[in-house]
């Protein structure tokens, strides 16, 4: 009985240790805003590597730093719930801009300033099309 009972008791910690671990995965990825901050704000990812790459020596170990925390920020933007529009348009709309970051971390690893300035272009314009269907009011 009492192999028993603390058998249950282990039983209960283990499961009680992976549902706050599950808890708190869940709280690290960051909400929509704080992506659109980290990313999109004044003094954000895109515009800092966007002014790096106009230097005339450019930092690339910065850039590629920068745009690896930018790629993992836009990726956790599509495990978060929109305020509108359908989940659908959410999951395609996020992977297309994930896959544009992606670009970008990819054009900055290989230290090629054109494709990796032409990359951020096209990750900036995913923007619109995203916050029409899917920013709330």
């Amino acid at each position: 009985m009492t192999k028993r009972l603390l058998g249950a008791m282990v039983l209960a910690v283990g499961l009680l240790v992976g549902v706050v671990g599950a808890a708190d995965d869940k709280s690290k990825i960051p909400t929509i805003s704080d992506v659109m901050r980290k990313v999109n704000g004044k003094a954000g990812l895109q515009k800092a590597v966007g002014k790096a790459l106009t230097s005339d020596m450019i930092d690339w170990a910065d850039v590629q730093k920068k745009t690896k925390e930018m790629l993992e920020h836009v990726e956790a933007l599509g495990k978060n719930t929109p305020e509108k529009g359908t989940k659908e348009s959410w999951e395609k709309l996020t992977k297309t801009w994930a896959d544009s970051a992606k670009k970008v971390d990819e054009a900055a690893q290989k230290k090629d300033k054109d494709a990796t300035m032409k990359a951020l272009t096209t990750l900036q314009g995913a923007c619109r099309t995203c916050h029409s269907a899917h920013k709330g009011a």
